[in-house]
């Protein structure tokens, strides 16, 4: 079963792609009386969702560190593919709109390591050990940009928030 799923990670990646980046552009929200939540408790909730997400997916990054057997990091870099393809999802889940400044960037950052994961084994196939590396290093550089933006996004939330109930 995997292995028939893991045959069409490339056009899923894609397609999810095209399709969130169509919806975010058109500005369909979810309508949230189907959570039964207030805006401030769906985005916090969607946005700790994301977080986890996010951060599961640099599990891979200690398959560097550990030791495993080739069999295992097979495994876990499949894992990590797979469970990359619900990326745009649960981004559309959180943001229902493409935002500008600092969102911008994290958008754009986002998706970056998206398409670069979706892209990576097309580029593999290629057979060029220099696209291999440097999309592999662009894959991550972006993942760490992402990473500095959403701490940033949780601070500038946090403060914000807090200024806010302070003037009340």
């Amino acid at each position: 079963m995997r292995a028939s799923i893991f045959r069409f990670s490339y056009e899923i990646g894609i397609a999810l792609t095209i399709i969130v980046v169509i919806v975010l552009s058109i500005g369909y929200t979810v309508p949230l009386k189907y959570f039964e939540l207030g805006k401030a408790e769906y985005k916090s909730l969607s946005g700790i969702l994301l977080c986890v997400f996010i951060f599961d997916q640099w599990r891979i990054s200690r398959l560097r560190f550990g030791k495993k057997n080739a069999k295992d990091i097979r495994a876990e870099v499949h894992f990590h593919k797979l469970f990359g393809l619900a990326g745009p999802i649960l981004f559309f889940m959180h943001a229902q709109r493409l935002g500008h400044g600092y969102f911008a960037l994290l958008t754009i950052c986002y998706f970056a390591v998206f398409i670069g994961g979706v892209f990576h084994d097309k580029i593999v196939a290629m057979k060029k050990p220099l696209l291999v590396r440097l999309s592999l290093i662009a894959h991550i550089t972006f993942a760490t940009i992402l990473l500095g933006v959403i701490f940033f996004h949780i601070y500038s939330v946090a403060y914000f928030g807090l200024v806010a109930k302070s003037q009340l």
